[in-house]
């Protein structure tokens, strides 16, 4: 186990454009990161400059209080997971397991051993003597976790290891490399683009957007109180309802033309952006009538409904059922403590009405 500090990464190719800019960061002994973002974020390159795969253009990598930037990857004391296996095709599972303790000429009786260990802490002693192709995908990723395991590294790198599986397969996996994780009790760098697989994995999250991490800490943190709106609209399913909106001193001004009151907000009026989840925007029990109903979604325990609000579309989210069907009207209610704002640049602006638990927004005409 070791810890991993990341200190001010850089990446530019020949071309100028930074595809890490400027990373720092300090992983824990023992703790699971996971560094999420869109497709062309940098986070794949961030876990290959851990990794010694692509060059480090600025900053330092140090692993167990050692700098390793110029050390080649099989001399950084870990093990990398890929999305496609990297298994050889011509050996058995007990050889790919083994293949690079026998390389590093350890002796056989504690290869076999740690082989043994890792093929039955993964449910792989019955397959063994198998090839690669006699598996399924989840016996093969498995295989692919069993030659990390058994090189007993400091540190795990997950690169999108269960991408090319399918989604039942994926929340059974899932659950395998947490369970995993915690019974090792090694430090491991998880990269995804599937942000739920992020927020169930990670002790803490990276958002990566444009090659800077957005925003770092735990899931649930972030899910609550997203730094900046790419935060904010990258977490969650459906994403939040991000408004575009006027502040005039007394009122939020949205572009349908409903204004919100929001209690004790104190600033100068100017442009900002309304934030709130689908889970949080209910439905109230009045006669307004401020947005209309597009499309209803049932999911079984919830219901998504999506509305029109003037030129924009929301989503909410009430549990179970709903009576509502497609253009009919209906009010809305926007619990003050619930609702995100942000300024003109995206960042989140810190406001704590009071009576937080029972006050709303209340629209006003």
């Amino acid at each position: 186990m070791a810890t991993v500090h990341l200190d001010a990464l850089f990446k530019r190719y020949a071309n100028g454009v930074p595809a890490v800019n400027g990373v720092s960061l300090d992983v824990a002994d023992g703790e699971f990161i996971v560094v999420v973002g869109p497709s062309g974020c940098g986070k794949s390159t961030l876990l290959r400059m851990i990794a010694g795969l692509e060059t480090v253009t600025e900053g330092r990598v140090v692993i167990d209080g050692a700098e390793v930037n110029r050390r080649e990857p099989g001399d950084r004391d870990i093990a990398m997971v890929f999305q496609n296996y990297a298994l050889y095709p011509h050996m058995t599972v007990e050889g790919n397991m083994a293949y690079g303790l026998r390389n590093r000429r350890v002796p056989k009786a504690e290869i076999a051993e740690r082989v043994r260990r890792a093929a039955e802490i993964l449910e792989l002693s019955e397959l063994l003597q198998r090839r690669p192709s006699q598996l399924s995908g989840g016996q093969r990723q498995r295989v692919a976790m069993g030659r990390a395991i058994v090189r007993e590294p400091k540190a795990f790198l997950f690169d999108e290891p269960l991408s090319n599986l399918d989604a039942k397969l994926r929340v059974q996996m899932r659950v395998e490399i947490k369970r995993l994780q915690r019974r090792l009790g090694t430090t491991a760098i998880y990269v995804t683009h599937d942000q739920v697989e992020a927020m169930t994995l990670a002790d803490r999250l990276v958002v990566m957007n444009g090659g800077i991490a957005e925003q770092i800490g735990p899931p649930l943190e972030l899910y609550d109180a997203p730094a900046t709106t790419f935060v904010a609209g990258f977490l969650g399913a459906p994403a939040m309802n991000l408004l575009a909106a006027e502040w005039d001193g007394r009122f939020a001004r949205l572009a349908s033309g409903l204004a919100l009151a929001l209690p004790d907000l104190d600033r100068a009026p100017g442009p900002l952006t309304l934030g709130i989840r689908p889970e949080h925007l209910h439905f109230a029990a009045d006669s307004r009538a401020d947005a209309t109903v597009e499309l209803v979604e049932p999911l079984g325990a919830d219901t998504l409904v999506h509305l029109r609000l003037g030129d924009a579309m929301v989503v909410a989210r009430p549990t179970g059922t709903v009576g509502l069907a497609s253009g009919d009207a209906v009010a809305l209610d926007w619990p003050a403590a619930h609702i995100h704002l942000f300024d003109a640049e995206g960042r989140r602006i810190l406001w704590t009405p009071s009576e937080r638990e029972t006050r709303s927004c209340l629209p006003v005409a």
